[in-house]
């Protein structure tokens, strides 16, 4: 059980982490628009 609630803990941090990546990449980007 305890596993199971890290495990979806980690995917939802990975997809933050992506998220913001896209994010900055788009902002540094000049081409960038999402």
């Amino acid at each position: 059980m305890a596993f199971c609630i890290t495990r979806k803990h980690a995917t939802f941090s990975i997809l933050l982490v992506k998220q913001l990546n896209a994010e900055i990449k788009a902002g540094l980007s000049p081409t960038g628009s999402s």
